[in-house]
């Protein structure tokens, strides 16, 4: 048991580092317009998201939306 927790730690920042690396990558990539555009979207949905009670579930959900989009985007 106490390995098992041990590993899914370190893997959980793992992919943090990951999607924020990607993420950095995908903003150096979008023109500074885009961004801001972007910017007020996410706030928008995530202001929607919000009025919702918010679950892990849910916000992981945010996060994988948003990076589809992201990923999209290109």
């Amino acid at each position: 048991m106490r390995e098992q927790m041990a590993l899914t730690v370190p893997r959980c920042m793992i992919i943090l580092v990951h999607i924020l690396s990607i993420v950095k990558i995908v903003m150096m990539k979008m023109t500074l317009m885009g961004f801001h555009l972007y910017m007020m979207i996410i706030r928008g949905r995530l202001k929607t998201h919000l009025k919702m009670t918010l679950s892990h579930r849910t916000t992981l959900q945010i996060t994988r939306k948003i990076l589809e989009d992201l990923t999209d985007s290109k």
